[in-house]
């Protein structure tokens, strides 16, 4: 079980994993909204950086590295932009940001 918490930090739903390579890879409760918070924002915003990456996962439901990841993405980007600058960074193909080494996320970072 992994805890979900809002902006204030208040868990507000759990997401269960499969142990195995099984589908859906993680389970959601029925009517969450998971498009509605951006997950550990609590966290990001405690840290008092100026700096944030943010990566699509588990929250949006689906692979970074593919067209569903990308405009999942492409969504959080434009609504943070509203409020900070914004950079994207795409991850190749068939990878989640979990996935990749050091180096390769300092690569594509730039």
């Amino acid at each position: 079980m992994i805890p979900i918490a809002n902006a204030r930090g208040r868990t507000v739903a759990y997401a269960g994993r499969a142990p195995d390579d099984s589908l859906p890879k993680y389970k959601l409760p029925n009517g969450f909204r998971k498009a509605w918070e951006l997950f550990n924002l609590h966290r990001a915003a405690a840290t008092g950086s100026k700096t944030v990456i943010v990566v699509e996962g588990l929250p949006a439901g689906s692979s970074s590295g593919d067209a569903a990841g990308r405009a999942a993405s492409r969504a959080i980007a434009t609504r943070l932009s509203r409020r900070c600058w914004v950079a994207e960074v795409p991850v190749p193909d068939g990878t989640q940001p979990d996935q990749l080494s050091l180096v390769a996320i300092q690569q594509l970072l730039g």
